[in-house]
């Protein structure tokens, strides 16, 4: 192996293929509630129950967890792209409108469908990152709500094999997508999946919408927050390059 240093456009375009939950974590400090949406977040250890969540040094959130020593991680839900958009992007008040539980502290918002409510137990150095170590405290799920993904720099849903199989032409002829023109294979008792080819503009940033028209946007990543800007293409009929998952509509 080469010693030189993976070119970071590389990495990014690499690493983005890696299928990730989307969150949003959260916190108080000096009676200011604070949050970002991240997902770099991942379990760590059963005994003692612990988590990573990996934050970019130079958020605002990254001070505020690093002085309060108390965080959340919110599981957003297929449905709630809005929510990782707003707290990707700066804000005096991301939380302005957002519905929280009552008397939650660390805020824990009331759309997430699992929650983890952990104390800092250490925090680790890593490169523009700092990796907090969360000993949860408290942890809930919603049964029969589903995530939301993040998969090359878009946001997409699980896909249920079974309404995909219901939409299937007589004679098991593969489905066509109205909005992209492309086959989707529905033979789920297969398990085949359609891959469509790629979408028609490359965007190497972080963060795209997956709806809307052609227009500039100037957005944090919801991954680490780092800024970008970028004109994003129309995403809206683009399905995800990956088995079991695809762009909500």
């Amino acid at each position: 192996m080469s010693d030189a240093t993976v070119d970071g456009l590389a990495f990014r375009e690499a690493i983005a293929h890696f299928a990730t939950g989307v969150t949003v974590v959260t916190t108080n400090h000096d009676g200011h509630p604070a949050g970002m949406t991240a997902s770099a977040v991942c379990s760590l250890s059963l005994d003692p129950v612990l988590l990573v969540v990996c934050i970019d040094n130079r958020l605002a959130t990254h001070k505020a967890i690093d002085a309060s020593k108390r965080f959340a991680v919110n599981v957003l839900g297929e449905r709630d792209e809005e929510l990782a958009r707003r707290f990707a992007r700066r804000a005096d008040d991301k939380f302005a409108g957002v519905d929280v539980v009552d008397g939650s502290d660390p805020p824990i918002l009331a759309k997430a469908i699992a929650h983890f409510v952990c104390t800092v137990h250490e925090r680790v150095p890593g490169g523009d990152h700092s990796i907090f170590i969360g000993q949860v405290l408290h942890c809930e799920a919603t049964p029969g709500r589903r995530p939301l993904l993040y998969y090359r720099s878009a946001f997409g849903a699980i896909r249920d094999p079974q309404a995909t199989s219901s939409r299937r032409p007589a004679g098991g002829t593969p489905a066509r997508s109205a909005a992209s023109g492309t086959s989707t294979c529905a033979r789920a008792d297969r398990g085949a999946v359609g891959l469509p080819p790629e979408p028609a503009a490359e965007v190497n940033d972080d963060f795209v919408p997956p709806h809307g028209t052609k227009s500039s946007f100037d957005e944090n990543c919801p991954v680490c927050g780092q800024k970008s800007s970028f004109d994003a293409p129309d995403a809206g009929g683009v399905p995800l390059r990956a088995a079991g998952l695809t762009l909500p509509r």
